[in-house]
Protein backbone atom coordinates (compact mmCIF):
# COMPACT_ATOMS: atom_id res chain seq x y z
CA UNK A 1 0.00 0.00 0.00
CA UNK A 2 1.47 3.03 -0.92
CA UNK A 3 0.31 6.60 0.67
CA UNK A 4 1.11 10.14 -1.02
CA UNK A 5 3.02 12.59 1.15
CA UNK A 6 -0.11 14.68 0.69
CA UNK A 7 -2.27 12.06 2.22
CA UNK A 8 -0.54 11.38 5.31
CA UNK A 9 0.23 15.24 6.13
CA UNK A 10 -4.05 15.40 5.72
CA UNK A 11 -4.97 12.90 8.22
CA UNK A 12 -2.05 13.96 10.60
CA UNK A 13 -3.30 17.27 10.55
CA UNK A 14 -6.90 15.75 11.19
CA UNK A 15 -5.91 13.86 13.88
CA UNK A 16 -4.34 16.75 15.65
CA UNK A 17 -7.07 18.80 15.49
CA UNK A 18 -9.64 15.96 16.49
CA UNK A 19 -7.30 15.73 19.57
CA UNK A 20 -6.85 19.01 20.33
CA UNK A 21 -10.40 19.96 19.82
CA UNK A 22 -11.59 17.59 22.65
CA UNK A 23 -9.24 19.02 24.78
CA UNK A 24 -10.00 22.60 24.49
CA UNK A 25 -13.70 21.23 25.05
CA UNK A 26 -13.10 19.22 28.35
CA UNK A 27 -11.06 22.01 29.93
CA UNK A 28 -14.09 24.08 28.83
CA UNK A 29 -16.68 21.59 30.07
CA UNK A 30 -14.81 21.45 33.54
CA UNK A 31 -14.42 25.26 34.26
CA UNK A 32 -18.50 25.61 33.38
CA UNK A 33 -20.82 24.49 36.17
CA UNK A 34 -22.78 21.35 34.80
CA UNK A 35 -25.97 22.27 32.07
CA UNK A 36 -29.37 21.77 33.06
CA UNK A 37 -31.09 18.43 31.41
CA UNK A 38 -33.49 19.15 29.31
CA UNK A 39 -36.37 17.26 32.62
CA UNK A 40 -34.74 19.91 34.65
CA UNK A 41 -35.87 23.14 32.66
CA UNK A 42 -39.05 21.48 31.50
CA UNK A 43 -40.18 21.35 35.42
CA UNK A 44 -39.13 24.95 35.49
CA UNK A 45 -41.40 25.74 33.13
CA UNK A 46 -44.36 23.59 34.38
CA UNK A 47 -43.88 25.29 37.68
CA UNK A 48 -43.83 29.01 36.10
CA UNK A 49 -46.52 28.05 33.80
CA UNK A 50 -48.68 27.41 36.84
CA UNK A 51 -47.92 30.63 38.85
CA UNK A 52 -48.40 32.08 35.57
CA UNK A 53 -51.75 30.97 35.14
CA UNK A 54 -52.94 31.22 38.46
CA UNK A 55 -52.12 34.95 38.15
CA UNK A 56 -53.98 35.33 34.42
CA UNK A 57 -57.07 34.29 36.61
CA UNK A 58 -56.55 37.21 38.96
CA UNK A 59 -55.87 39.93 36.42
CA UNK A 60 -58.37 39.01 33.82
CA UNK A 61 -61.33 41.33 33.12
CA UNK A 62 -64.40 40.70 33.73
CA UNK A 63 -63.60 37.81 35.92
CA UNK A 64 -65.62 36.15 38.97
CA UNK A 65 -65.34 39.00 41.25
CA UNK A 66 -65.81 41.72 38.96
CA UNK A 67 -69.23 39.77 36.42
CA UNK A 68 -69.77 42.48 33.67
CA UNK A 69 -73.55 43.28 33.08
CA UNK A 70 -75.17 44.65 29.96
CA UNK A 71 -78.63 44.83 28.43
CA UNK A 72 -79.51 42.93 25.63
CA UNK A 73 -82.80 42.72 24.07
CA UNK A 74 -84.31 43.74 27.28
CA UNK A 75 -83.06 41.01 29.38
CA UNK A 76 -79.65 41.67 31.45
CA UNK A 77 -76.90 39.19 30.63
CA UNK A 78 -73.72 38.92 33.76
CA UNK A 79 -70.74 37.38 32.05
CA UNK A 80 -67.05 36.83 33.02
CA UNK A 81 -63.98 35.25 32.19
CA UNK A 82 -61.48 32.84 33.55
CA UNK A 83 -58.84 30.39 32.74
CA UNK A 84 -59.41 26.62 33.28
CA UNK A 85 -56.04 25.83 35.35
CA UNK A 86 -56.48 21.95 34.25
CA UNK A 87 -56.63 22.38 30.99
CA UNK A 88 -52.90 23.97 30.99
CA UNK A 89 -50.27 22.08 29.07
CA UNK A 90 -46.30 23.50 28.50
CA UNK A 91 -44.19 22.05 25.74
CA UNK A 92 -40.56 22.81 25.62
CA UNK A 93 -38.52 22.91 22.38
CA UNK A 94 -34.65 24.16 21.81
CA UNK A 95 -34.16 27.25 21.02
CA UNK A 96 -30.90 28.57 17.93
CA UNK A 97 -31.48 32.16 19.35
CA UNK A 98 -28.97 33.46 21.06
CA UNK A 99 -29.14 34.32 24.47
CA UNK A 100 -31.84 31.92 24.49
CA UNK A 101 -31.59 28.35 25.07
CA UNK A 102 -35.07 26.83 25.22
CA UNK A 103 -38.89 28.50 23.91
CA UNK A 104 -41.56 27.08 25.93
CA UNK A 105 -45.45 27.11 24.95
CA UNK A 106 -48.03 26.81 27.62
CA UNK A 107 -51.79 26.32 26.53
CA UNK A 108 -54.18 26.79 28.27
CA UNK A 109 -58.41 26.96 27.52
CA UNK A 110 -59.72 30.53 28.77
CA UNK A 111 -63.56 30.31 29.31
CA UNK A 112 -66.27 32.06 29.12
CA UNK A 113 -69.50 32.31 31.18
CA UNK A 114 -73.00 34.08 31.11
CA UNK A 115 -76.21 34.24 33.21
CA UNK A 116 -79.04 35.87 32.23
CA UNK A 117 -81.74 37.38 34.22
CA UNK A 118 -84.80 40.29 34.57
CA UNK A 119 -82.67 42.24 36.48
CA UNK A 120 -79.08 43.22 37.03
CA UNK A 121 -78.67 41.53 40.26
CA UNK A 122 -80.78 38.27 39.50
CA UNK A 123 -78.15 38.17 36.15
CA UNK A 124 -75.54 38.44 38.46
CA UNK A 125 -76.30 35.84 41.22
CA UNK A 126 -77.96 33.11 38.67
CA UNK A 127 -76.59 30.36 37.74
CA UNK A 128 -73.60 30.97 34.94
CA UNK A 129 -73.50 28.28 32.27
CA UNK A 130 -70.37 28.19 30.06
CA UNK A 131 -70.75 30.03 26.80
CA UNK A 132 -67.33 29.13 24.84
CA UNK A 133 -63.87 28.78 25.47
CA UNK A 134 -60.96 29.84 23.33
CA UNK A 135 -57.58 27.92 23.31
CA UNK A 136 -54.60 30.57 23.93
CA UNK A 137 -51.02 28.99 23.38
CA UNK A 138 -48.29 31.52 24.39
CA UNK A 139 -44.54 31.73 23.85
CA UNK A 140 -41.96 32.41 26.35
CA UNK A 141 -38.29 32.13 26.67
CA UNK A 142 -35.64 30.12 28.71
CA UNK A 143 -32.84 32.72 29.33
CA UNK A 144 -29.93 32.36 31.99
CA UNK A 145 -31.54 29.77 34.15
CA UNK A 146 -35.19 31.49 34.21
CA UNK A 147 -38.22 31.55 32.08
CA UNK A 148 -38.78 35.00 30.65
CA UNK A 149 -41.83 36.86 29.84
Amino acid sequence: MTFSIKSICCALSLTALFLLGGQVQAAQSSSQPSEETVLEVKGKLDSFAKDYVSRANATIKPNRNHVAVKKVKGQYVASFREVDIDTMVTEIYPSQAPGCSYVGHIIYLEKEYESIGKTKKIAQQGEFKQKRARRIRELFRYNQGKWCY
